[in-house]
């Protein structure tokens, strides 16, 4: 493998080996195993294993917003882009538990980390707000932007917090009456604003 195609199969390794492992179980060794390298080539083309873990996370936040963008600058009516974007972090907290508790217990313990979990909620409150905004008065967007992020922080905090347990407090998305209901609501709520 050339150099670049070396680094960026460990990055995908590692991505894989967060979720497959969890942020607390995840060892360089495990990562190691994951990409078929040796610890060395870890640490040659990330130093440490928290420059990888902030690699590969950076690289499923480019990711995530790759995919918001596509959804709502489709050509699709407003309201089928809205749905894709939901319907996209929906299914993501459930594909995904592990990235998605990465990037949110992160910051929690680690201060210097917050930077990273609030850029990437601004960026996507940021670009279905502007995707929202042609079809509402200019004066509305910080309302719009206000209920995107109470949406956003509802899906997320569901990820973070994902148990049987947890089904009476949080909102259980994979019930499909639940799941329809609740992006009704969200899309209402967003163009009635």
């Amino acid at each position: 493998m050339e150099t670049q195609n070396t680094k960026q199969h460990i990055l995908i390794s590692a991505i894989n080996a967060i979720e497959k492992y969890g942020l607390a179980n995840l060892t360089t060794r495990l990562i190691a195993e994951e990409a078929g390298v040796n610890n060395a080539a870890l640490h040659y083309y990330f130093g440490t294993k928290e420059q990888l873990v902030t690699a590969a996370l950076n690289q499923t936040t480019l990711h995530m917003l790759e995919d918001t963008k596509e959804i709502v600058q489709s050509d699709a009516p407003i309201e089928e882009r809205l749905r894709g974007v939901l319907v996209y972090l929906l299914d993501g907290i459930y594909q995904f538990p592990n990235i998605i508790r990465a990037h949110m217990i992160r910051p929690l313990f680690y201060e210097e980390r917050q930077g990273d979990l609030l850029n990437l909620l601004e960026s996507w409150i940021e670009l279905t707000a502007d995707a929202v905004q042609p079809y509402l008065a200019p004066h509305k967007k910080p309302l719009v932007r206000m209920h995107l992020n109470m949406i956003l922080s509802q899906i997320l905090m569901t990820g973070l917090i994902n148990s049987p347990a947890t089904s009476q407090i949080w909102i259980d998305f994979q019930n499909p009456e639940i799941r329809k209901d609740f992006l009704s609501e969200a899309i209402r709520l967003i163009l009635e604003t």
